[in-house]
């Protein structure tokens, strides 16, 4: 039975969560807070992994603000081939980065 699924990818040393999907039926359990915090954990240790970064539609911007992503409301993706017009790009911090020596 499919339950739902998602898809992280690198770009440029930033890992984004690509695409995440539940089933109709199995929204609401918790199973997709579940896949995200597992997705977190993976990117967590890394160790060089600093924070996580998506794209999402507007009716989703809610479930990951729940998760812990910030969303800049004013940056909207409009021209990437992989975006849907209008999404908004939202970020997570895993880890404050180290400060740099001058």
């Amino acid at each position: 039975m499919f339950c739902g699924f998602a898809v992280a990818k690198v770009t440029k040393g930033v890992p984004s969560v690509a695409k995440i999907a539940v089933a109709v039926e199995f929204r609401g359990c918790g199973l997709g807070r579940h896949m995200m915090n597992e997705l977190m954990k993976a990117a967590k240790k890394q160790g060089n992994i600093y924070d996580v970064c998506l794209s999402s539609l507007p009716e989703a911007v809610a479930f990951y603000k729940h998760v812990g992503f910030r969303a800049y409301e004013g940056l909207r993706a409009t021209t990437q081939d992989d975006v849907v017009e209008g999404q908004v790009y939202m970020e997570k911090r895993l880890r404050q980065r180290p400060r740099q020596s001058r």
